[in-house]
Formats: C-alpha cells, structure tokens, sequence
C-alpha cells in the first residue's frame, strides 16, 4: 500500500501528534512515580574548571544561516527552517579520566555517584542529550578498558550521512590532541556495515583496537576518554570538514568531465517514488545516467560524484556524496512534499554547488498539523523536473 493521499495522511498526522501527545503524559506520570530520574548533567567548561578533565579548543563558534529558495512559499520555507539554528558552537576535544560510555549513541558519562551525563558534547538544537539518554548507567560496567580510549559513537549511527560529516571528521580533532598511535582502544559502531569499516582502514584505525558498541545498554568503563563534541550541528557543515573528507579521498575534486549522474534509491518501504518508471525515462531522455549507490565502496561513490558536472536525486543518503563534487557542480534535489528538509540544500552551500529543487505534488497536511514525514511516498512533478535539468544542462560551468 503506497503511503501517500489523505487517508495515509490523517492516519500518520493523527498517529505522530497523538505520540507527541502520549510521550507528554507518560513524563507526567513518571515524575509521579518512583522510577529512575534523568541523570544529572555536567559541561565540559564545568569539568575542565574544577580540574577534573582538560578540555581544548579545536574551532571556534561561527554564524551559520540559509538563504531562502526564491521558489519557496511562506509556509514551505516555515517547514524548511524547522529546528533551524544561527550557530555552530565551538568544537573541542575533552581528555576525561575513568569515563564511563552507555550505549550506541555513545553518551559519556563521569565517575561521580550519581554518574553525571557531560551534555554540551552533542549539540543538536531540538534534541537534548538528557533526554535522548535518558536514565543514567546503573550497576556494574560491561567491559573495562585499560589505556587510552577513544570516541566516533554519536546519534543516528551507523548512517552514511552521519557517519561521514560527523564522526569522521571527529578523527582529525581527536589527533590533534593525542597521536593516532597512542589510542588503545576506539569506540565504534557496527564494522559489520562496509562503509564503516573502509573509513576506519582509511583512517589508519587498526581493527584490533576497534571496540564495537552495538545496543542501547551497555556500558563500558575506561581508565581515560578522549572525546570530541559532534560537529556539524542541524546539518550546518562548516568548511573545515569539507577540506578534511576531501583531503582524505584523493581521488575526489580532480579533473571532471561532463557526466550527469542520477542517484536512484533503492528499494525500500518509505520515500517510494510513485511514478519511478516515467522519472527514469525522463532523465535517461536527458542524458542522465541513473546510478544506484548500494554496493559500490565509498572510494568508487567519491569518483563517480568528483567527475560530476549535474547530480540530481531523491532526497536520501546517497546525497552525502556531493560533498566529493567540484564547486560550480548543480545539484537538483526532488523533495518529498511532506518531508521537506535541508540537509543537502546546506551540504551544497558548504561545498560550492549551485542548488535547485523540485517538490512532489502529492498531497500535505496544512498548518500546524505539518510535521516532517520520512515514510511518506512521493509523485515527482515531472514537468518541474525536466525544466530544472534542463536548465542545469546549460548553465552548469564548474570551476
């Protein structure tokens, strides 16, 4: 069943604010009740100023904005700036003794009793560390490790968008507070996901130090954590991390040719293109080659987007590879009508593209009933797309 019209639509609206809503109650009732309270919080700045850790400054603070899309009405711009943000904090590395990690996410907390949760390390506005990692780590560790340990565990991991912009510029900041080769351990997520690990072997990250943290509650101990704040806040890619993914995949930015690359998504039972068949057919008609990412190793997906003059593509993953494209490359996004986001409209200002997008036709919920949906289907406007890439055909001048 497509997940699309005013039926499905009633149905998610009703579903997502009732949620909102039940979530709201069950923290009223959990007050009440006798149940484990959120862990109290401490700061880096806090921590380094009573002595208990040293913290360096690695980037300072900077102002960030968007400029709003011409193309855009009052209430699809409202939608666009969700959870907007009007600056990236300063990025630090803290050094901590006898640390404590819970989790995928990899929330660190202190020894004290009770262990506090070090909040300013995750900085994305809308999601507050304490209440993402909920409960403080009870009882005893999972794992020790002895020596000097290391951090790339963040939110939403392992995903190829934040692995890529986040956690592997987290390396660079890391080293530049202790040498590569005097971390014993580092903490990872899955290596069973290929991208992962072919970063980490980029990185020199040797596989026996690679400790991966797989589930929501384990805990490990450390005698010391190196760890850095997430970079790149509500998808504001500074330009210190282009440069360091850029400088680690040689092969991306050089000589370019005239290729105009497609990404098709993969099969998949949300963000389905309705009329798949027909946008295919228009942009093979344009001379679009359709690629599918899945499969290929990061160092083939950076060739293919470094020797691109047009990308354009279904709001997705795959996207993340135009941090590898030339400055001057186009970049036509078609985003979903319920889903619209701005990940990769700030990713192409960071990297110099020129953007456009083209938005779905199906229907949407109105006003403050809006919510941003990562099931819903899409129908492309195929006459809004086949404008945009011509027009991207004949104004594309790399640099």
């Amino acid at each position: 069943m497509a997940n699309i019209g005013w039926a499905y639509l009633l149905r998610r609206g009703l579903q997502h604010h009732a949620r909102f809503g039940l979530r709201e109650r069950l923290r009223r009732l959990r007050r009440r009740e006798d149940r484990p309270a959120p862990a109290p919080t401490t700061s880096s700045e806090r921590l380094a100023a009573q002595g208990r850790a040293t913290r360096r400054s690695i980037h300072p603070a900077e102002p960030v904005g968007m400029l709003r899309p011409a193309e855009f009405s009052d209430a699809q711009w409202a939608a666009f700036t969700i959870r907007d943000v009007d600056v990236l904090p300063e990025q630090f590395v803290l050094d901590l003794p006898h640390a404590r990690v819970q989790g995928k996410y990899g929330w660190v907390y202190t020894d004290a009793s009770p262990p506090e949760l070090v909040s300013d390390l995750w900085q994305e506005a809308g999601f507050p560390s304490r209440s993402m990692a909920g409960a403080p780590p009870t009882g005893s560790p999972a794992r020790r490790l002895e020596g000097t340990t290391a951090s790339l565990l963040l939110p939403w991991m392992p995903n190829y968008y934040h692995w890529t912009l986040q956690a592997v510029p987290m390396v660079d900041m890391t080293t530049r507070v202790v040498d590569l080769h005097e971390i014993d351990h580092w903490l990872v997520p899955s290596t069973s996901t290929p991208f992962v690990a072919e970063w980490l072997d980029r990185l020199g990250i040797e596989p026996r130090t690679r400790v991966p943290v797989e589930d929501w509650t384990t805990v490990i101990e450390l005698d010391r954590l190196v760890v850095c704040s997430v970079p790149a806040r509500n998808r504001y890619i500074p330009d210190w991390v282009v440069a360091d993914i850029r400088r680690r995949l040689p092969a991306a930015g050089g000589a370019g040719g005239t290729r105009r690359l497609f990404v098709d998504r993969p099969n998949s039972d949300k963000r389905r293109v309705i009329n798949h068949q027909a946008m295919l057919e228009l942009v093979r008609d344009r001379g679009f080659t359709v690629v599918e990412l899945a499969g290929r190793s990061v160092a083939e997906q950076a060739e293919l987007f470094a020797s691109a003059d047009v990308v354009a593509g279904v709001l997705g993953a795959g996207l993340t590879n135009i941090v590898y494209c030339r400055p001057g490359t186009r970049l036509v996004e078609i985003l979903p009508r319920n889903l619209l986001f701005p990940a990769y409209y700030k990713l192409a200002a960071s990297c110099g593209l020129t953007y456009s997008c083209v938005q779905g036709t199906e229907p949407h919920l109105p006003g403050r009933w809006r919510f941003p949906d990562t099931e819903a289907d899409l129908v492309v406007d195929l006459d809004a797309l086949g404008r945009q890439l011509d027009d991207a055909a004949h104004t594309t001048n790399p640099a």
